[in-house]
């Protein structure tokens, strides 16, 4: 239920469930239960974009698992610790603990494992811009993805393809791979996926200036995002569809969309994005003073004109 809540953008509810799962599993002496108990509020508070208090949680997960030898629940562990300092920007790192979990799935022939950590890799290459062998991640991935029938994590791999190649400026091909992405997500019924990959689409819409496309697009995330009970994906294809408002130039509507961002963001305590939101609207709203080269270049001008114009009188006078 706590892994129910947080998809559905519930945090709270979450980490209720999950902190009465804890309790339960603690005073039964029930060591698997906490561990999972211990997952879920990691998970939770990762999505709240509170990364140091997953971490606490997933290590004491990681000591668990160790300790009762639940050598898959080492291995996931590994990866949302990784997850979490990818999401810190300590890329190096979340490498290292995808390496780790890498390991242990091969180990254990947890194949759908391997492929989560390929998957992984190719995500934490990307952050450090090494394009190239993101894609060759993300491809192994794919591969096992496709030989094992895992069709979720054949939608996630090519979504991952496409992030990477709309990192490298092929657009296009970015879109090609999120399509895919997207209708295996609609054929599966996985409404999440859906979402992610309307998303992707829309981002690479808006990167080869096709704004009114990519607005389309965040507004079918959108609606989704409100069909699911996602209140954080709501909040975020607000805020894109705000970002691509402005390109147009339509800052009335653009404001709008932040503010409807805004305030999603704050019922979900996500500080971090409404920080964001009130940057954005600042920055519409504001008037814009003239920067200092500006202002140099201005009074520079204007004491031109006014040598000119006593350049001038002076002559009026000669004549």
């Amino acid at each position: 239920m706590g892994n129910a809540y947080n998809s559905l953008g519930q945090y709270q509810q979450a980490i209720d469930f999950c902190q009465q799962s804890l309790e339960i599993a603690q005073e039964i002496g029930n060591r698997g239960g906490v561990a999972n108990s211990l997952g879920g509020l990691g998970n939770a508070y990762y999505s709240l974009g509170q990364y140091q208090r997953a971490i606490d949680f997933y290590q004491q997960w990681l000591e668990i698992a160790q300790e009762i030898g639940d050598r898959r629940g080492v291995a996931a562990s590994l990866g949302n610790l990784g997850n979490a300092y990818n999401s810190l920007g300590q890329y190096q790192q979340a490498i290292d603990f995808y390496q780790q979990s890498l390991e242990i799935a091969q180990e254990i022939g947890d194949r759908g494992g391997v492929a989560a950590s390929l998957g992984n890799l190719g995500i934490a290459y990307k952050s450090l811009g090494q394009y190239q062998q993101a894609i060759d991640f993300h491809q192994q991935s794919l591969e096992i993805e496709q030989e094992i029938g895992d069709r979720r994590g054949v939608a996630t791999s090519l979504g991952g393809l496409g992030s990477a190649y709309h990192s490298l400026g092929q657009y296009q091909q970015a879109i090609d791979f999120h399509q895919q992405s997207l209708e295996i997500a609609q054929e599966i019924g996985n409404r999440g996926g859906i979402a992610i990959s309307l998303n992707n689409l829309g981002n690479a819409y808006k990167s080869l200036g096709q704004y009114q496309h990519a607005i389309d697009f965040y507004q079918q995330w959108l609606e989704i995002a409100q069909e699911i009970g996602d209140i954080r994906g709501q909040a975020n294809a607000w805020f894109n569809t705000g970002n691509t408002l402005k390109k147009l130039n339509r800052c009335e509507d653009a404001l709008g969309a932040y503010r409807n961002s805004r305030e999603l963001s704050q019922n979900l305590g996500l500080d971090a994005d409404v920080q964001e939101c009130d940057n954005a609207i600042q920055e519409l709203t504001s008037p814009s003073p003239l920067s200092a080269p500006q202002s140099q270049g201005f009074w520079h001008w204007l004491n031109l004109q006014i040598r000119r114009f006593w350049r001038w009188l002076r002559q009026l006078g000669r004549g």
